[in-house]
C-alpha cells in the first residue's frame, strides 16, 4: 500500500518535515484503515463456514503492513530509503548512484530532518509476504503507447498542454529483462 503526500510549502522547514516524521506509524494494522479486509485466499465472502469464518479470523489478525520505503524530494532530486530485507529493521539510502547504510528509523528520521528531505510517498508491505520469485516472473513485457504533453494554442490565445502521440502509436516491447 502507499500514501502519497502533499505539502503545502515546497520547501517545509526541519521543524515541519520532524513533526510530520514523529506521527509516521512505522507498522499498520489493515483493519485500523479500512471497512473491511478481504483476501483472495480466505475463502467465499462473507466466510459461510466455520473453518472459513477461522481462516478469515487469522488473517485479519495478521494484515500488519510495515513501511518499507520511503520516496524523498529536496531541490528538484528524488531520493530512496529502503528497509534492508535482510534485517527488516535497518534502511539504507539510495541516491543517484550511491547506497547507504543509515541504522534504523530513528536514523532515517534524523537524516531527512538534517537534509531537509521531504517525504512524498510511503510504501507499506504485508509483513509475512513472499519476495516475488523473479524465475517464474514474465520474461516480455509490453508498455503502452507513450503520450507526451505539448503545448497547444487555443483561439484566443490561451496556452494550455495537451497530450499527444509520440513518435511511434505502436507499443514498446522490452525482451529478457
Amino acid at each position: 500500500m502507499s500514501i502519497g503526500l502533499v505539502w503545502d510549502a515546497e520547501n517545509p522547514s526541519a521543524d515541519e518535515i520532524q513533526a510530520f516524521l514523529n506521527i509516521v506509524d512505522t507498522s499498520l494494522l489493515q483493519q485500523d484503515l479500512f471497512d473491511d479486509v478481504v483476501d483472495s485466499s480466505s475463502g467465499s465472502f462473507p466466510p459461510k463456514t466455520m473453518a472459513e469464518k477461522k481462516k478469515r479470523r487469522e488473517m485479519e489478525e495478521t494484515c500488519e503492513l510495515n513501511l518499507t520505503a520511503i520516496v524523498c524530494y529536496y531541490g528538484r532530486h528524488y531520493s530512496t530509503f529502503v528497509v534492508d530485507r535482510r534485517t527488516n529493521e535497518d534502511w539504507i539510502y539510495v541516491e543517484d548512484s550511491q547506497i547507504i547504510e543509515v541504522g534504523r528509523w530513528p536514523d532515517v528520521v534524523e537524516k531527512c530532518v538534517q537534509s531537509r528531505r521531504q517525504p512524498l510517498l510511503l510504501i507499506y508491505a504485508q509483513v509475512h509476504c513472499r519476495p516475488l520469485d523473479r524465475r517464474k516472473a514474465p520474461r516480455d513485457t509490453w508498455h503502452p503507447t507513450v503520450t507526451t504533453l505539448q503545448p497547444r494554442t487555443s483561439a484566443d490565445g490561451d496556452n494550455r498542454m495537451v497530450s499527444r502521440p509520440a513518435s511511434s502509436s505502436r507499443p514498446i516491447k522490452k525482451t529478457n529483462q
